[in-house]
């Protein structure tokens, strides 16, 4: 059905990430499920296979082809391959090297991620991972905004919105994902879209940063500090009607916080 790409690889939690050619010639990714027989694993899969059936098909959310088994006999999730990779990596490698990137160009891809977050909003799902790790790059201009295209991935934690105290004993316990959480989700671990619109003022603070990591560099206590209302501070070349936004998205109330549906709107606006 496919050929995998040995060479190319990425090493994450529960799935050894390759790039593969479809039986169409299409490029795809194959997911090489890990340790599938541990509890963790399956809980993962268990989860994120039916939510992107449940979720269906949007411009900005990355397309999941289905299941199969390779030729070792490993289990793969396959799914459109994003020829720039992550927007975290991409940006981080445009920084290395020395270029900028046009604000107008990440409001484009803000935009884009704000919209895939509203349809996933608008099904009553809750992502609960969001950052720029997980959003996947499939054309990027430094300057031109209208050649941006760029996809949400990562399903494995999504909830229905109703179910809000999660039941996972890990959820929350690497302190990485904890850069990312509204303080709720720390203190109550309670989930609802308003915590994805914090975890996305987050993610547009790892873009006009240029992919570095939230509160790095710091030897404080995260969550208490996240709890506490230190919020990230202004990027240095972050206009300000940006930062704004992001400030919405960290009110400490979640009734302050504003919908996708509204901050689609804001970015319209920009």
């Amino acid at each position: 059905m496919f050929e995998i790409d040995r060479s190319y690889f990425e090493e994450g939690k529960f799935k050894t990430v390759r790039r593969a050619q479809y039986k169409d010639d299409r490029a795809v990714v194959a997911a090489i499920v890990k340790h599938r027989s541990e509890k963790s694993t399956q809980h993962s899969l268990h989860n994120e296979v039916p939510m992107y059936s449940e979720l269906g098909k949007h411009p900005n959310v990355l397309e999941f082809y289905g299941m199969t088994i390779d030729e070792n006999g490993e289990l793969c999730m396959v799914m459109e391959f994003a020829q720039r990779g992550s927007l975290r990596g991409l940006l981080l490698k445009i920084s290395l090297e020395g270029y900028k990137v046009d604000d107008l160009v990440l409001v484009s891809a803000a935009k884009q991620v704000s919209q895939a977050m509203a349809f996933i909003a608008r099904r009553g799902l809750v992502h609960r991972n969001l950052s720029a790790r997980n959003v996947f790059v499939f054309q990027f201009d430094l300057q031109d905004p209208s050649q941006v295209l760029v996809k949400v991935a990562d399903l494995s934690n999504m909830a229905v919105e109703s179910d809000m105290e999660d039941a996972s004993d890990d959820f929350g316990s690497n302190q990485e994902w904890n850069v990312w959480m509204a303080p709720e989700m720390i203190s109550k671990r309670l989930f609802s879209e308003k915590s994805d619109v914090w975890a996305f003022g987050v993610t547009m603070w790892e873009m006009w940063s240029y992919g570095e990591l939230p509160y790095s560099g710091t030897s404080a206590d995260i969550p208490s500090m996240i709890i506490n209302g230190n919020i990230l501070p202004q990027p240095s070349q972050c206009p300000g009607i940006i930062y704004v936004i992001m400030q919405d998205c960290w009110q400490s109330s979640t009734s302050k916080r504003p919908s996708f549906q509204k901050l689609e709107e804001k970015l319209k606006q920009v």
